[in-house]
């Protein structure tokens, strides 16, 4: 008869597996894995059969906690900005707290073996941030030309900036995280054009 799995065993593999592929990379070997999490090499594949696997339920669970983090007393009843202002202030505190699960996630998203069923880990919190998007547009506030999936990359791009710095430089992090908010709203917002603002 098989042992009853334990979830306190689970969640030492998950956390060890982090700090190893933050190190290591996610080629590190799973007896990396196992021996940082102080569980034998066969223990780690009864609870995840391939490394695939594994490195799918990081991807997963580090996931889980990025949406607690960011989407918890989300202010859906306010302004486009101040909306916009929360996702961003709660992501970066998010990386700069966790800097290993951070770095992990952004690799894990480049690599080629996530499963469907991580990929549909985001479509919980598609709601807010498509509802987000269509308000920014039927305001009129979005700058002209510019795609959701540009704004969507923008504002991934200065976000794992951000993180870096304030990462990099503790004492800074409210600066950079203003400071990364300023830069963003101004970039992607409908501003005049300076030769509309000078009477010719």
């Amino acid at each position: 008869m098989a042992r009853p799995k334990s979830e306190a065993k689970r969640n030492a593999i998950l956390e060890a597996s982090v700090r190893v592929f933050a190190k290591e990379g996610l080629r590190a070997p799973t007896s990396s894995i196992s021996g940082a999490a102080g569980v034998a090499e066969g223990t780690l594949f009864r609870y995840f059969p391939t490394k695939d696997a594994l490195v799918n339920a990081v991807y997963q669970d580090i996931k889980a906690d990025i949406a607690g983090a960011v989407f918890s007393s989300f202010p859906r009843k306010a302004g486009v900005r101040t909306r916009l202002r929360h996702i961003w202030n709660r992501y970066v505190d998010w990386g700069a707290a966790h800097p290993a699960a951070h770095r992990v996630v952004s690799e894990i998203e480049l690599w080629g073996g996530l499963t469907s069923e991580s990929r549909a880990l985001d479509a919980g919190n598609l709601a807010e941030l498509q509802a987000l998007a269509q308000s920014f547009r039927e305001q009129g506030l979005a700058a002209k030309d510019l795609s959701d999936e540009y704004i969507g990359s923008v504002i991934n791009a200065l976000e794992e900036m951000t993180v870096s710095l304030v990462i990099d430089d503790p004492d800074g992090a409210e600066r950079y995280r203003d400071l990364g908010f300023q830069v963003l709203w101004n970039g992607i917002t409908a501003r005049p054009r300076l030769r509309d603002l000078v009477s010719e």
